[in-house]
């Protein structure tokens, strides 16, 4: 893929760190820095995904209509779980406590710091006669504050159940541009800390207990849009399927659910450059990348009715474009990858690209030849996430770096450890030199397979010494 001018300021600051502490494996605080490329490594069950998970519960929150029972929709097509107990930290020594999960987001000089609890009911007040009578009843997960700074004066606001009415006022002054458009029509009305899906915000008691609207300082409303318009691809991916659901494509960048269920109709969509100025432009670049992995020569669409789609590939790699077979029909590497290809075009400079194994079911040659196609979508302002177990993809990504192909401030690299004894996980983090190079990097990826090497060849070593006896 071209490498173009990166254009992030007309899309606004892009997320720039990320900190959760309660979750899962993440007990304690894990803070880690997010740059154009970042890559996050470790064992299997090392905590990799415990960090973006967190933001695909508030993602599939946001994107659906109905209100969820409590800060999070639990069950979505992001993830799935039946209580919060499945993913609040569980520490031995702390059990029957109060369970707590915080997680902080920084764009640039906007940050929010979001945090949630589940109350043991031993914890619950015993002389309030009502939550008394309530305590045989399971408490549920609760969002307890929402602390953000601004990003002008760098002012910090914090808004939790306890504030007061003068708080509480002074936020809702703050927020210039509501007061202007509803032009004060809730002035005088009592304020209280209201729960919005995920976030606490300033809500005016009117008719009674309705609470209606509910506000929001201006940087905690970007980092909302900034973890909505998230792109997630899946390590469970790809499909069988030989025809598609039909998707209309949101005007804006935002994909409610599963992001692989509207690249067959992206696809379709880009061949209309009425619709998309840069589809065929696009098209152009996705063609390339599959002939840069040696998958395919490129990739039709056919509309088969009002629902149903049909994608296409060549049947050879340098025969005839229009001997076309159907996808399912072809190695599953390329139903594999279409997914990860298309989101690195599609995203918008500062857009949040997340992308569990990149490199599944790709030949290592492919694995090797991917780095350079995450390299370009990072320069052109692309903010790409990227779990992987492939130490093909992490040495080509800082061959990228020793060839001046990509800065080596763009790359960033956290390797994820998890005690065999706590089960808590630890977060190493390192920048590339200019020639590529991490410094103390932990053992893994390389050595493992010189390990490997060694092994084989001893073995042989052996066999050819017991022949010799």
């Amino acid at each position: 893929m071209a490498v173009q001018p990166s254009s992030g300021q007309q899309y606004g600051p892009g997320i720039t760190r990320i900190a959760v502490t309660g979750f899962k494996s993440l007990a304690t605080k894990t803070d880690v820095e997010i740059r154009p490329l970042t890559v996050l490594a470790g064992a299997n069950s090392s905590g990799k995904s415990s960090l973006m998970q967190p933001l695909l519960l508030m993602k599939q929150t946001f994107d659906i209509e109905r209100i969820p029972p409590g800060p999070f929709w639990l069950k979505g097509e992001q993830i799935e779980y039946d209580t919060a107990d499945q993913f609040l930290s569980s520490i031995p020594s702390q059990a029957g406590t109060t369970k707590r999960l915080t997680i902080e987001l920084e764009a640039e000089n906007n940050w929010a710091e979001l945090s949630f609890e589940k109350k043991q009911n031993s914890d619950l007040p015993q002389d309030n006669p009502e939550i008394w009578m309530r305590s045989s009843m399971p408490p549920s997960l609760e969002v307890v504050e929402t602390a953000s700074r601004d990003s002008l004066d760098g002012t910090v606001w914090r808004l939790n159940c306890d504030s007061s009415q003068e708080t509480l006022e002074h936020l809702y002054d703050s927020v210039v541009a509501r007061q202007e458009r509803i032009g004060g029509m809730f002035s005088g009305a009592r304020l209280v800390a209201y729960p919005d899906r995920c976030f606490l915000g300033v809500g005016t008691a009117y008719h009674q207990d309705a609470i209606v609207p509910t506000f929001h300082r201006p940087e905690v409303n970007l980092l909302r849009h900034k973890i909505q318009e998230m792109i997630h691809v899946s390590g469970l991916r790809g499909s069988d399927e030989r025809y598609f659901n039909l998707h209309g494509i949101p005007l804006g960048s935002t994909f409610p659910g599963k992001f692989e269920q509207y690249v067959p109709s992206i696809l379709e969509a880009w061949k209309d450059a009425t619709k998309f100025g840069n589809g065929l432009h696009d098209l152009y670049e996705l063609s390339n990348a599959l002939k840069h992995l040696e998958l395919a020569s490129g990739v039709e669409t056919r509309k088969l009715n009002e629902s149903k789609i049909e994608v296409l590939i060549p049947r050879t790699l340098h025969g005839d474009p229009k001997d076309l077979v159907n996808i399912a029909d072809v190695g599953l590497a390329v139903s594999q990858m279409l997914p990860v290809l298309v989101a690195l075009i599609r995203a918008h400079p500062n857009q949040l690209v997340h992308i569990e194994q990149p490199e599944l079911h790709l030949h290592p040659r492919a694995q090797w030849r991917l780095a350079q196609l995450l390299v370009d979508a990072a320069n052109r302002g692309v903010r790409l996430v990227i779990e992987t177990h492939s130490s093909l993809l992490l040495s080509g990504i800082l061959t990228q770096v020793a060839k001046d192909k990509i800065p080596n401030d763009k790359v960033v690299l956290h390797w994820f450890e998890r005690d065999p004894q706590t089960g808590l996980s630890t977060v190493k983090s390192a920048e590339p030199d200019p020639m590529g190079r991490v410094g103390e990097w932990p053992e893994d990826f390389g050595d493992v397979e010189l390990r490997s090497t060694n092994d084989y060849l001893d073995a042989v070593e052996s066999k050819l010494f017991a022949g010799k006896q």
